[in-house]
């Protein structure tokens, strides 16, 4: 498989810190990269709440998206109501739409959708909050127009439930590797946090070593889905090897 790196920003509102995503806007820039927007559409997480509430961010945005830049819907309020449910790639974990159910999570994903549209913003790409989502949310998805989703651990993208999962091995920036999807997630209103500035520094290497062989998410979209069940199986294999590397640098971290 070819190699191909996208670039994700998570969490943007009219409240998140500006100057965090202007550094983010200015990296983009300087490489030429045109990377995937998570917008949440109605935010009233209390950790997004930063600056004050920007009334030209959604213009901001849609200036991006002119540039190129791909708008995805990045959950509802990106509050969490489920503290553990069973969720597709997570195991058990927080979530705003794992664990309820379908009417649920529809109204959510209506919603939403809905406010983006008010502000002149149509997109049929979604990713939740912390990666957690599950078969519900899938259908809801595809019920209210949804057709991509960046998220999921298979090597290959692969189409569940109508929706199509372009992979996103990584929850952050990921190592450099000879191919295969490569999808730097980042989250810039963390960058002032003492142990989150260096995100920003490994999204720069990232962008520098990487350096003709980013796409943009329209591109990734026309890569060829793999069979659902094979790619289901090296979703699990993946979602193995990070549990026992993660336990062995827990041990090696502790005998240090």
């Amino acid at each position: 498989m070819k190699k191909y790196c996208l670039v994700r920003f998570d969490d943007l509102c009219p409240t998140m810190d500006f100057e965090q995503f202007e550094r983010a806007v200015g990296l983009m820039r300087r490489y030429g990269i045109k990377p995937l927007l998570g917008v949440i559409p109605d935010n009233k997480d209390p950790d997004q709440m930063i600056d004050k509430p920007d009334e030209d961010f959604w213009e901001r945005i849609k200036a991006l998206e002119g540039e190129g830049w791909t708008i995805a819907m990045h959950g509802c309020t990106h509050l969490y109501d489920q503290e553990s449910p069973k969720t597709a790639l997570c195991g058990r974990k927080h979530s705003e739409f794992a664990g309820n159910d379908y009417e649920n999570q529809c109204e959510k994903i209506k919603k939403g959708k809905r406010i983006l549209l008010s502000h002149g913003i149509s997109t049929d790409v979604f990713f939740a909050p912390a990666h957690t989502y599950d078969k519900t949310t899938l259908k809801a998805l595809r019920d209210n127009g949804f057709k991509y989703m960046n998220d999921g651990l298979s090597a290959k993208p692969y189409v569940e439930e109508g929706i199509k999962h372009i992979p996103c091995r990584s929850f952050g920036v990921p190592k450099n590797k000879n191919e295969g999807i490569l999808v730097a997630v980042n989250h810039p209103s963390e960058w002032t946090r003492s142990d989150k500035a260096y995100c920003y520094d490994l999204l720069e290497e990232f962008c520098e070593k990487n350096a003709g062989f980013f796409v943009t998410f329209d591109e990734l979209k026309q890569i060829k889905s793999g069979n659902l069940f094979f790619q289901k199986i090296s979703e699990r294999i993946f979602r193995i090897k990070t549990a026992v590397k993660n336990f062995l640098r827990g041990i090696i971290k502790r005998k240090g």
